[in-house]
């Protein structure tokens, strides 16, 4: 028994009042034999044997309705089954929102799972509750509240983070408001799948409240495998782009099931795969030409994607694969040149390239650029800004008085000579893989220096002496490649050879591609490409091992897809309250009665009192 109101516990001493009353009331005689009163002695006796006997009766009645009412003033709770009012109860409700809740299986997904558990709980719930969230343990998403509706608005705004949290914060949290909460029964309710941490490695962490643990999952081993894709696209014009993808098996058994490759909304691919544990498969797919070339809805954006069915995956946010490739006949191509724009032009449209001669100020519509440097510093700024976004742009450098070269901190100086040609070339690097003998048929009559954060041997191709003729600089999350010579004839033959075309072409892909290390998006729309290897890596483990986990520490597990047991979350302490105050008032009631007929008996005299003997 605990009680609700232990500062009213001395109150229950009133109920001596009443033994303290009547000790005090007691009047003492000296007794006196007389002889002529001695055959009254035994009538006597048995008179006041009776008296004596209801005193003790209304005294105890008196006492027990005192302790009893006074009782009630403290509000004792006990743990009973009997149909009683409910203890005050406060719940704090955790609903675990890490990216593995995005898991789907059969028609709803793990987080929708989740949130059909909390309306019931909360329909269910006769106390007062609070909501709190993994990615927002810090401060819960609203206070303390009785109505079930608010309770439930608070969890249809919550969604999934799309990251991986650890539980330990939310569950702190909880803790320590309830712990400032003044119910009887406090506690606190996680709704998970049983994949985030800490539940995976140590366990909950140790809490001053009880922990009811529900399982959204409906599978004991559920199947997850990751995705790891690439697009290969082809350096020189007119060869098709290849999808490659890694299926690994993150789960603990065996599974099987298809993958199903989708280009622009077209199926383009479909095979059948079965993967042992933490076994893994490779498919490579060329993506057909008629495929590549369909629009989308969305204009020109060739959409690939990897499907595996749910036999094979039922978590797709730790896919991670470059969908949104754009082949290279949809690429947009700026050209801004000095010298050499016309032939330019001609070049790139003959590789299938979409190309405009026009360029201006917004430069957010195209895929790269080919420019000389810009003379305007606000455009020069413009340019640099929009590589710095993740842009690549192709400059030939035909000038060391533009504002281009102190955005980028670069110092720019030209000297001229006799005609040199191209005596390095690195064929490592994609761009130029096989020019090399081309290359070097290549030259020039200005010679270029260049001093910055960026090492001289980090160019790509240089002339005799050492000086750079095409450098890659990185500038935030873009590129810049610089072609230091001009298109003119009278500078260069680079434009009159035979590799100007492959050249030019390489390039200006390589730069609408940002290098061809195109960013990794995830399958799940608007998860950011990094994989959540705080989750274990994703590999989901099996019910039974949750539940034993769980159980070890003494939390009470709950699977919301296989039992409906709300019952075992209701307040076991019952309010007693009520009960012993009607037990005091029957008391009283039952005391004022035998007092009255003993009170009418004593008025009614001696005769009355003595008729008996």
């Amino acid at each position: 028994m605990i009680f609700g109101q232990p500062q009213y516990l001395p109150f229950l001493l009133a109920a001596v009042l009443p033994i303290l009353i009547h000790l005090i009331a007691r009047r003492f005689r000296k007794v006196e034999p007389l002889p002529t009163l001695r055959f009254l002695e035994e009538a006597v006796r048995m008179a006041e044997g009776r008296r004596r006997l209801r005193d003790l009766i209304l005294l105890v009645l008196r006492t027990l309705a005192i302790l009893f009412i006074m009782a009630a003033l403290c509000r004792p709770y006990v743990k009973t089954t009997v149909a009683l009012p409910v203890a005050p109860s406060a719940a704090a409700l955790v609903l675990d929102n890490t990216v593995s809740m995005s898991a789907t299986t059969g028609t709803e997904s793990w987080w929708d799972l989740a949130r059909d558990w909390c309306r019931k709980f909360l329909e269910a719930w006769s106390g007062e509750v609070t909501v709190l969230s993994a990615d927002t343990a810090w401060n819960p998403v609203m206070p303390f509240t009785k109505d079930d509706q608010v309770a439930w608005k608070a969890v249809e705004s919550l969604s999934f983070s799309k990251k991986a949290h650890h539980l330990t914060l939310a569950l702190q949290a909880a803790d320590r408001v309830l712990s400032r909460h003044r119910a009887v029964f406090r506690l606190i309710v996680l709704v998970t799948d049983g994949q985030s941490e800490p539940i995976r490695s140590q366990g909950l962490p140790v809490l001053s409240h009880p922990v009811a643990v529900v399982i959204v999952r409906n599978e004991d081993v559920p199947a997850n495998v990751r995705v790891e894709g690439t697009v290969l696209s082809p350096m020189d014009p007119g060869r098709l782009p290849v999808a490659v993808a890694v299926l690994r098996n993150m789960s603990g058994r065996s599974v099987k099931g298809e993958v199903l490759v989708r280009v622009a909304d077209r199926e383009a691919y479909r095979r059948s795969v079965h993967l042992r544990p933490s076994s893994q498969h490779r498919m490579r797919v060329v993506i057909p030409k008629g495929l590549a070339y369909i629009r989308t809805s969305s204009g020109t954006n060739g959409l690939i994607q990897w499907r595996p069915d749910r036999n094979l995956d039922v978590l797709a946010a730790d896919d991670a694969v470059p969908f949104q490739f754009r082949p290279q006949f949809f690429l947009k191509i700026g050209v801004d040149l000095a010298d050499g724009k016309e032939r330019t032009l001609l070049t790139l449209r003959a590789t299938g390239l979409k190309v405009v001669d026009r360029v201006g100020n917004n430069l957010s519509a195209f895929d790269a650029v080919v420019t000389s440097p810009p003379k305007d510093e606000g455009k020069a700024l413009r340019l640099a800004n929009w590589v710095a976004e993740g842009r690549g742009a192709v400059v030939f450098v035909e000038s060391d008085l533009s504002p281009l070269w102190k955005i980028l901190n670069l110092k720019i100086r030209r000297s001229e000579g006799p005609s040199r040609r191209v005596n390095f070339v690195d064929e490592d690097w994609s761009p130029l893989r096989g020019l090399a003998l081309a290359l070097r048929m290549v030259w020039v009559r200005s010679f270029w220096t260049v001093t910055s954060s960026v090492p001289i041997r980090d160019a790509k191709a240089t002339i005799k002496g050492g000086f750079p003729l095409i450098l890659e600089h990185r500038y935030g999350a873009g590129r810049f490649l610089f072609v230091f010579t001009s298109l003119a004839g009278r500078e260069s033959n680079l434009a009159y050879t035979s590799v100007f075309l492959p050249l030019i072409h390489r390039l200006s892909v390589y730069a609408a591609y940002n290098g061809f290390v195109l960013e990794r998006q995830s399958a799940f729309s608007g998860l950011p490409g990094a994989i959540p290897e705080a989750e274990s890596e994703m590999r989901l483990s099996s019910l039974p091992s949750v539940e034993r986990t769980l159980a070890e520490q003494g939390s009470l597990v709950l699977l919301a897809q296989r039992e409906n047991r709300l019952h075992l979350l209701r307040p076991p302490w019952k309010d007693l309250s009520s009960v012993l105050l009607l037990v005091g008032a029957f008391l009283v009631a039952v005391e004022g009665f035998v007092g009255a007929l003993l009170w009418r008996a004593v008025r009614q005299g001696p005769t009355r009192l003595f008729s008996s003997a």
